[in-house]
């Protein structure tokens, strides 16, 4: 669930060529590396000066990956997955956290912010499900006007409500990318 998270948010899925790509920073080749050895694929990660890249073909793959809704073209075309069940959506959550998340300090240090970009549709129904899981209203949107609306930003403000989102994603962690879960302490 954590690595189906992360490529909804930082994947890339060539259905033609049957191909699945993730680059990242060079500081974020854990997740690589975890992606690697939790797929058992024999592909290398390719390190650049900066960039960290991994290349899996699989028709099979990307064909499961595609049948979930992480498509080609998927930025405008996520659904929040409604397949996976309640024990797994905070792992998928984690992932999608790692790759399209952000948790930063609100001006003059009133506490920390938590943020989540992606399409609407995706962002509306992630919001139902936190707040059903967290018991929160106050999770707020943001739209980008360079993306006509379509894209936009899920926000949590409250001080409670950083922290639950951040017991709710590491509870019974298995992995994920240290430096987020590091902001959380500081």
């Amino acid at each position: 669930a954590y690595i189906l998270g992360f490529l909804y948010a930082d994947g890339y899925v060539d259905e033609k060529k049957h191909v699945l790509q993730v680059g990242l920073q060079k500081k974020d080749i854990e997740i690589l590396k975890f992606i690697k050895s939790e797929l058992q694929t024999s592909s290398e990660i390719l390190i650049k000066e900066k960039h960290v890249h991994l290349n899996i073909n699989s028709a099979i793959l990307v064909n499961d990956l595609s049948r979930h809704g992480c498509t080609q073209c998927k930025t405008f075309t996520l659904r929040f997955p409604d397949f996976l069940g309640q024990g797994l959506l905070s792992h998928f959550i984690r992932g999608y956290f790692d790759g399209d998340g952000c948790i930063h300090d609100q001006n003059k240090g009133a506490g920390r912010t938590i943020s989540l970009i992606g399409n609407i549709n995706f962002i509306d129904s992630l919001k139902t499900h936190l707040h059903n899981v967290l018991g929160t209203d106050k999770i707020y949107t943001r739209y980008y006007r360079k993306c006509d609306d379509k894209i936009c930003e899920a926000r949590i403000f409250n001080k409670q409500d950083v922290q639950k989102f951040k017991d709710y994603i590491y509870k019974n962690n298995c992995f994920c990318l240290q430096r987020k879960l590091d902001k959380f302490k500081i």
